[in-house]
């Protein structure tokens, strides 16, 4: 049991390092359980193992939504200081980057925070993960007449970080795969947005 035991540390501290995401912690899960299948021993034990599993599991998923809760917070707290800076100058066009990687959760309230300080300017937001990036968009009503539409918007910004994106008028996400190309199409949305409202 002793290669079986080094098998669930190794696992467990490539799934648990310091950012938690959900596809290694299930992918390491996956491997721990085969694993035990594979093992010859008797059925009790295997009973055993996979109790300590479970509990193993439970305590990811705890981590994991902990991971995510900080993860809101701090791109709240970012989104504050968009809004108190956008908010002074009167800005039309909010654009700007938060650390909440792939938690389009986090991404959607920190969007809402800059909303409700600045409900007449339309809004940009972009997350980076090691391997994918996410944004979201709002525009208020006055400038879609202008010509600002949130799903072109967002289409033209993914773009530049190789992905892709849409939605309606008024909100739209999307995301890319190049997360080293964050900051320039974060520029291009600015541009985007002062060339549809003029």
């Amino acid at each position: 049991h002793r290669a079986l035991r080094r098998l669930l540390r190794r696992s467990l501290r490539r799934a648990l390092g310091p950012i938690l995401q959900a596809g290694e912690v299930a992918s390491a899960m996956g491997e721990i359980s085969a694993s035990i299948d594979g093992m010859t021993m008797s059925l009790s034990d295997k009973a055993r193992l996979r109790a300590r599993l479970a509990g193993l599991q439970d305590r990811a998923k705890s981590a994991a939504k902990a991971a995510a809760k900080q993860a809101a917070e701090r791109a709240v707290t970012e989104a504050r200081q968009l809004a108190e800076s956008a908010a002074a100058d009167l800005r039309p066009v909010v654009v700007g980057r938060v650390e909440a990687g792939e938690d389009r959760g986090a991404l959607q309230a920190a969007l809402k925070v800059i909303a409700d300080k600045n409900p007449s300017a339309a809004v940009l937001l972009g997350s980076a993960s090691d391997d994918k990036v996410a944004l979201i968009a709002q525009v208020p009503d006055a400038l879609v007449k202008k010509g600002l539409k949130a799903g072109d918007w967002i289409r033209a910004t993914a773009e530049v970080c190789g992905g892709k994106g849409g939605g309606k008028p008024q909100q739209a996400q999307g995301g890319g795969t190049d997360p080293s190309k964050l900051r320039e199409a974060l520029k291009q949305a600015e541009s985007f947005a002062w060339g549809a409202i003029g």
